[in-house]
């Protein structure tokens, strides 16, 4: 995904982001031309989905080290990501925590909220006060140096604002008593938690043990982690994963003129898949699908006394038999099966322009 200026939390905070400027006048960069680039990127695309077909159970039982300061939803995204690295060796897992540490410091200095804003200048107004006012919150949010509190669609903050904006963390204005004078206002204790889960510690925090649910509390994971890991188990699915590699093509060599064990075996066991014109592809080529498309159109009409075109489930399920028998990988099927349907309804060019 990609946009201008800042996107809303919710996509950012489940986002890898790369954050992009504009080209300097003295910068200069070659120009994409897609029938050059096309066929490269194509090559490469080739060569990675058969080394990914080839170590899909290693990457599958990989449990990859985690960096400090990669956590939550940004391990999330990112362990998939190191398991590739550390499975293609050489100087990639090095290369990826790297850049995994460098991207997630990033997104820590994206501009936040203006929800996430008001808390934290509600913590700095407070300070060491215990309760406050709502009229005294008001004036001192528009004293901070640099604040948009002064212009909230053209004039201050109010007190409805406020509340408005901190019911969403379930924090309410209560009748409080400052200097024996009873006003509306803010406890300190009912910020204090929401402070602690949306916003980084204003000191640093003490180590904390570990929390595990209840379901865990009987599994050992330390040992469930230091169990070995099966090193190029070799095809996953027999001799068929072989046909994914690249012909001709020479081993993918990420990292200098280091080659991982993966990427040597692929390289002496490559072929190109049956039926599919030479096209060192894990998946049909154009001509197939076509002609798998036709075939099933010709099947219909044989059978149009019991099978009519609105029958869209009886159509694919005939699909994805034909799919299987022209022996792609199992995890392609579904996609295979797509592309046929496409091509059978809405025409052999589409199907082509979706690749």
């Amino acid at each position: 995904m990609a946009g201008l200026g800042w996107l809303p939390d919710t996509i950012l905070s489940r986002s890898i982001i790369v954050r992009m400027r504009r080209r300097a006048p003295d910068e200069r960069i070659e120009a994409y031309r897609r029938r050059v680039h096309s066929p490269i990127g194509e090559a490469l695309r080739r060569r990675l989905a058969g080394w990914a077909a080839t170590i899909l159970d290693e990457a599958t039982k990989a449990r990859p080290n985690i960096p400090a300061g990669v956590e939550d939803r940004a391990a999330d995204m990112w362990e998939p990501l190191l398991s590739v690295a550390d499975i293609a060796g050489g100087d990639w897992p090095k290369l990826a925590r790297d850049a995994a540490l460098a991207l997630v410091a990033v997104a820590h200095d994206v501009e936040p909220s203006l929800n996430l804003r008001l808390l934290a200048d509600l913590r700095t107004v407070f300070a060491d006060a215990e309760a406050m006012a709502t009229k005294k919150i008001l004036t001192e949010l528009c004293l901070l140096a640099d604040v948009p509190w002064n212009d909230i669609k053209g004039k201050p903050i109010t007190d409805n604002q406020l509340a408005r904006r901190l019911r969403q963390y379930e924090v309410k204005s209560k009748t409080i008593r400052i200097d024996t004078v009873a006003c509306k206002g803010y406890l300190r204790a009912d910020l204090v938690d929401v402070w602690r889960r949306y916003l980084p510690p204003d000191k640093p925090v003490a180590d904390v043990a570990p929390v595990t649910s209840q379901l865990f509390q009987g599994v050992d994971a330390t040992a469930a982690e230091s169990s070995p890991v099966i090193v190029n188990p070799g095809p996953l699915h027999g001799a068929a994963v072989a046909t994914a590699a690249m012909g001709d093509v020479e081993a993918c060599n990420g990292s200098g003129n280091i080659k991982n064990p993966h990427e040597m075996g692929l390289a002496t066991a490559a072929t190109a898949f049956p039926d599919d014109g030479g096209r060192e592809s894990p998946g049909l080529s154009s001509r197939t699908i076509d002609q798998l498309a036709s075939e099933v159109e010709e099947w219909a009409y044989a059978n149009r006394d019991t099978v009519s075109t609105d029958q869209e489930a009886v159509i694919e399920a005939e699909i994805r038999r034909r799919v299987i028998g022209a022996g792609v990988l199992p995890e392609t099927v579904a996609i295979e099966t797509e592309r046929v349907m496409t091509s059978l309804f809405e025409g052999r060019e589409s199907v082509r322009t979706k690749q």
